[in-house]
């Protein structure tokens, strides 16, 4: 069985409502989650880049170039959808280990007014609705959660191949 958490953000608050076990890996996502909403909300690229993978934190030559196309992406395309939502949730989902005992979680933001967590749950919900009704960023527990690469998995077809 998959863990699965919805959170809530309200008012800069985090309420749940959670099938996630305390003191889990997992359940430290939530109070990331509210950073990450402020980050948008704030357009801090910064803050938001402290998130990313390890080699993209350490290196600039990896942002710099991307940085104008990162912060449009960002702070359009992804702030849209944050900011517009009536009734914002993040669904936590254990995307499970893979072969070398690394764990992955995603954070689907998306507006519950508009669209049923029944519907997030789906696999191809992002295939269809990613960038208009949800935003989502893959993460790694590498001892702390980091994405998977740059903010929002910019960038990549990661939720939904191209083929």
């Amino acid at each position: 069985m998959s863990l699965v958490a919805v959170v809530a953000v309200v008012g800069g608050c985090a309420h749940v409502g959670t099938d996630i076990d305390r003191g889990s890996r997992l359940e430290q996502l939530r109070p990331l989650a509210e950073d990450i909403r402020r980050a948008v909300i704030a357009r801090d690229l910064d803050a938001l880049l402290r998130l990313a993978r390890r080699d993209i934190r350490s290196d600039p030559t990896l942002v710099d170039p991307l940085r104008r196309d990162l912060r449009e992406y960002l702070f359009v395309t992804v702030r849209d959808v944050i900011t517009r939502a009536r009734d914002l949730r993040v669904r936590i989902e254990d995307i499970g280990r893979d072969d070398q005992g690394v764990r992955w979680a995603r954070l689907v933001f998306f507006d519950a007014a508009t669209v049923p967590e029944s519907a997030v749950a789906r696999p191809d919900f992002l295939c269809d609705h990613d960038l208009k009704d949800a935003v989502a960023w893959t993460f790694q527990d590498r001892g702390t959660w980091e994405g998977i690469g740059y903010p929002f998995d910019a960038f990549t077809d990661i939720h939904c191949s191209p083929d």
